[in-house]
């Protein structure tokens, strides 16, 4: 990751778990406290750009860039830890796929365009289009 940083690059993850919670905070949760409720919930191929990822008691969290954090695992009961988010180095039809795909004002085009700026896309130059929301997984 400092490789990536001293380039300017931040490591993209892409969600491959449709229960990828974003929260606006992690210490609650590693403090014990009550957790708030998520704050958006990012379905499978959204993409987010990580600024830190932190190691906790109960697991890794990521901090990301354009704000709020996600746990990379989940864990429920005795069952091993299920991997959320995996990292990812998408291709630029891949950013411009998810722009498209994404409502404006939406949790996923958020961290969408953040991923488009890294990778040089403009999101101003990729309008949502309805036609490219599959029926069955909307990235919403």
């Amino acid at each position: 990751m400092l490789r990536q940083l001293a380039a300017g690059a931040l490591p993209v993850y892409q969600v491959v778990k449709n229960t990828a919670e974003v929260l606006e905070d992690v210490e609650p949760a590693i403090e014990g406290k009550p957790v708030a409720q998520p704050t958006a919930k990012l379905p499978i191929g959204a993409l987010a750009l990580v600024r830190e990822r932190l190691r906790r008691p109960d697991g890794w969290w990521l901090l990301l860039e354009s704000g709020g954090c996600l746990r990379e695992t989940v864990k429920t009961g005795n069952v091993p830890e299920k991997l959320v988010v995996r990292r990812d180095k998408p291709f630029v039809d891949e950013v411009r796929a998810l722009l498209r795909s994404s409502r404006p004002g939406t949790p996923v085009r958020k961290h969408a365009r953040a991923v488009a700026a890294q990778v040089g896309v403009s999101a101003e130059d990729v309008p949502f289009d309805r036609s490219s929301v599959s029926s069955t997984a909307s990235l919403s």
